[in-house]
């Protein structure tokens, strides 16, 4: 299979075996990320705990990468 790296026949594998309900919940998590991003877009200020709460449910969803795209608009932890 020219073209196709591991990682993506992997994704394309944990894709194909969600369930309905699984991938109900995943259409709903994009929405809110969704809505998220327009107010992030927009200037709009965003709590982080909601952008870290989105981030946390992507993870336990397996969505690394959906999850990494969120965590670039957490501010930086001050130590």
């Amino acid at each position: 299979m020219e073209g196709l790296t591991e990682s993506s026949m992997g994704r394309e594998h944990g894709a194909m075996s969600r369930t309905f309900t699984e991938i109900e919940a995943l259409r709903q998590l994009d929405r809110e990320a969704n809505e998220l991003h327009k107010q992030i877009d927009a200037r709009m200020p965003v709590h982080p705990g909601e952008i870290h709460d989105l981030v946390k449910r992507y993870l336990e969803v397996g969505e690394l990468a959906k999850a990494q795209r969120l965590a670039l608009h957490l501010p930086d932890e001050e130590g």
